[in-house]
């Protein structure tokens, strides 16, 4: 005879072999473990009947809502108070008596969730997950520190945006002037810098507040130094050319 059980996961009615009785099953819709009751014993040795009476025999099943809208159960009262003392169970969910439209504040029947109700992430409070889980917590700003320090974009060393700009964009007038190493300097010192600067920063080793200008910076003493090096190649070959063919 099979043996008709409810899913805890899925509320689903399931039916099950008497050879699975006392022993654990799995739901094939939620995938949910669950024990399947034993069999009712139907007389004893003298023919007795041990059927309970009605008042002992139906046990008042509760649903859990969470705040994700996600509805678990049914659950007797008993395994309802041991989610809540295992902490899953968040403050603001929301339990139904089985045969009753009236949903209630898990709050106002265990009071104690509010003490934990910083702990607990409503929008997981699922009563299967592991309620050992450790769950984030946010880390209020220091009221006290310096406004620099209190945003996120500060990470150690200040940042060199500006002179690194700087370099790159003096790099680029040295080259109105008859003064070619004097730009070539400052296009390297940005290049090498800007370089460094950003790994520091990718390390969370600088104030990432700098990290376009110091990139705009590299950028600028890259293409100078690529510019340059280009000319003076075109003006040696030039020479040789102009040698070859007997220009001098």
């Amino acid at each position: 005879m099979p043996i008709e059980t409810i899913c805890k996961g899925c509320a689903r009615k399931l039916r099950v072999a008497d050879d699975y009785a006392g022993r654990k099953a799995r739901c094939p819709h939620c995938k949910t473990v669950y024990d399947v009751p034993s069999l009712p014993v139907s007389g004893n040795l003298l023919g007795e009947s041990t059927t309970l009476p009605a008042t002992t025999a139906s046990v008042a099943m509760w649903r859990m809502r969470s705040g994700d809208g996600a509805v678990y159960g049914p659950v007797t009262k008993t395994e309802l108070a041991q989610w809540c003392r295992e902490g899953r169970v968040a403050a603001d969910a929301e339990l139904q008596e089985e045969g009753s439209a009236r949903w209630v504040r898990a709050i106002s029947m265990y009071p104690s969730l509010d003490a934990a109700a910083g702990v607990v992430a409503s929008a997981s409070s699922n009563p299967f997950a592991s309620g050992t889980t450790p769950q984030a917590t946010a880390v209020a700003p220091n009221p006290y520190s310096s406004p620099s320090a209190a945003g996120s974009g500060y990470y150690g060393a200040p940042h060199r945006g500006g002179m690194i700009l700087t370099f790159g964009i003096i790099s680029w007038v040295g080259c109105l002037f008859p003064c070619f190493l004097f730009s070539l300097g400052f296009a390297i010192a940005a290049w090498v810098m800007g370089r460094t600067d950003l790994a520091a920063m990718q390390a969370g080793q600088m104030d990432r507040s700098g990290q376009s200008s110091t990139r705009a910076g590299m950028i600028l003493g890259m293409v100078n130094v690529g510019v340059t090096i280009a000319g003076v190649v075109l003006y040696i070959a030039f020479l040789v050319l102009t040698v070859m063919s007997g220009g001098f």
